[in-house]
């Protein structure tokens, strides 16, 4: 992929996939993300735009960094724009000085773009953006990815939030649990709750998990994700249950020598990143979520479309609006070690508790149908569209 700075030597179509399609012409959505490295965000984007893909409607990502630092892969009609932004400030001058680049790149890509509506995800593209398209009179939506009441943000970031989201011809949030949040934001009108889509599952419709394989946690070794949390919880367990962590980040040396405190070395994996989490859930007992807190847990959606019985905390947004308590996982309070270490216990010495788990969690597969949220953006692009008109 070219970068925006090529430009000038070659048209700005090269960039972009061919879409045979004769829909390609009539709607043309924007999203605008950091990068395409691992995680939930990103993999969101790759679902809807290889959905809107598949039908005929032509969507373009552009991204803040460089395709090196990709993990996802988007659908071959989708287009694809890098700003080539990758430096990281070492002062406040050199922060000014490249998000002043950023949005002037952005802006340039835009109305290089012409598209009829733009989606942002996550805080800092969402205020870059809205200071990108000033003047442009183009629809913009922006979507909060996490939990923004739990995320820290620098007084001055969370003063610019406050100030531009208002101008953002729509807020999208994953639970309801954030609407009263959003609707501080940007009034009660502006703002729509959209959980995320599920993948499709890649179990061949064989949802039996392991009776005796290992409990599995999947997410970003970073203190929001609570492995430190489990790490305690399985040291509490009454039998010596493996537990395999996938993921990897900064605080893996720390959770490493944390398990070794806790006597539990032998019994924790870290296995690091792999391309697709979803290889070892096919071995898998149980599924368990740490996390602090959480905006709507893809991974947790994968794991019970996979079958996958599941434990989680019961953290201020996302897993009570995914898990039903009692009929497909169980929910333990938000932070609570031991509660967290007997849930454990509960369900991997009872292999019917969870087998009937197991057959109730790929209802996610139809709650969160690819289509049916599909059809939720269609009806707010449809309104912010004809609002812009």
């Amino acid at each position: 992929m070219g970068s925006l700075a090529d430009h000038q030597k070659q048209p700005f179509g090269d960039y972009l996939d061919p879409i045979d399609s004769p829909y390609a012409a009539c709607r043309h959505i924007v999203f605008v993300n950091s990068s395409l490295v691992c995680g939930g965000a990103e993999r969101v984007i790759v679902l809807l735009t290889g959905c809107w893909a598949r039908a005929g409607t032509r969507t373009t990502v552009i991204t803040v960094h460089s395709p090196d630092r990709d993990h996802h892969q988007l659908d071959s009609r989708v287009g694809r724009v890098s700003l080539a932004e990758n430096q990281e400030a070492r002062n406040l001058y050199e922060g000014l000085r490249n998000n002043i680049r950023r949005i002037r790149k952005l802006r340039q890509a835009i109305r290089l773009l012409k598209p009829s509506a733009i989606i942002s995800f996550q805080d800092t593209n969402n205020i870059l953006t809205l200071i990108s398209v000033f003047g442009l009179s183009l629809p913009v939506i922006v979507c909060e990815r996490n939990d923004p009441r739990m995320r820290p943000l620098s007084p001055f970031r969370r003063t610019l939030r406050w100030l531009l989201y208002k101008s953002a011809s729509a807020l999208v949030v994953q639970t309801r649990s954030l609407l009263e949040w959003g609707s501080s934001m940007v009034g009660q009108g502006n703002v729509h709750v959209i959980p995320n889509p599920v993948g499709e599952a890649s179990s061949n419709g064989s949802y039996a998990f392991q009776k005796d394989g290992p409990i599995v946690a999947v997410g970003r070794l970073v203190k929001q994700k609570g492995f430190d949390i489990l790490l305690k919880a399985i040291s509490l367990c009454e039998q010596d249950w493996q537990l395999e962590i996938i993921g990897d980040g900064p605080d893996r040396p720390n959770l490493e020598l944390l398990a070794a405190e806790l006597g539990v070395t032998d019994q924790v994996q870290f296995v690091g990143q792999v391309k697709d989490p979803r290889e070892f859930f096919r071995s898998a007992s149980l599924f368990v979520l740490s996390s602090r807190y959480e905006g709507f847990p893809n991974v947790l959606l994968e794991a019970m479309a996979f079958g996958l019985p599941v434990v989680s905390f019961d953290c201020p947004s996302g897993p009570s609006e995914i898990i039903r308590h009692g009929v497909d996982g169980v929910l333990v309070s938000p932070g609570n070690a031991e509660a967290l270490s007997q849930a454990i216990d509960q369900l991997m010495v009872n292999s019917d508790l969870r087998s009937s788990f197991s057959k109730r969690a790929p209802d996610v597969l139809e709650r969160f149908a690819a289509d049916e949220i599909l059809s939720r953006w269609d009806v707010l692009l449809g309104s912010v569209s004809k609002s812009a008109a």
